[in-house]
């Protein structure tokens, strides 16, 4: 059986906020980034973890509790450093066998 497409779609949206709404939005967004700077340091210094229950359950207590933010998002932040350090690690050991096979040239 064979499944149907997904069709992807992206839009672009232009939020009209009071002051204060601007102010908690800005906060939130920063109490994501430092979680997110949290959660990758935990992950390098646990030896780069890409594994996103793992790192999960390494921080999420923490984040919630250290960066005062909602259940999902602590949730969410340990996730998306896990993706990113397996795309990097992913590269990485794509581009060492490339090197060992010889297709491309070390870097200088």
């Amino acid at each position: 059986m064979k499944l149907p497409a997904t069709q992807s779609l992206r839009c672009k949206l232009k939020l009209m906020l009071t002051k204060e709404q601007e102010e908690a939005v800005r906060c939130t967004a920063l109490a994501y980034r430092n979680a997110l700077n949290h959660a990758s340091t935990i992950a390098f210094v646990g030896g780069k973890i890409s594994q996103g229950r793992k790192l999960q359950r390494l921080v999420s207590q923490d984040l919630g509790e250290r960066f005062g933010l909602p259940a999902q998002m602590a949730c969410k932040a340990p996730r998306q450093v896990a993706a990113a350090y397996k795309i990097l690690w992913e590269r990485a050991n794509t581009s060492a066998a490339h090197k060992a096979k010889g297709w491309t040239s070390p870097a200088l």
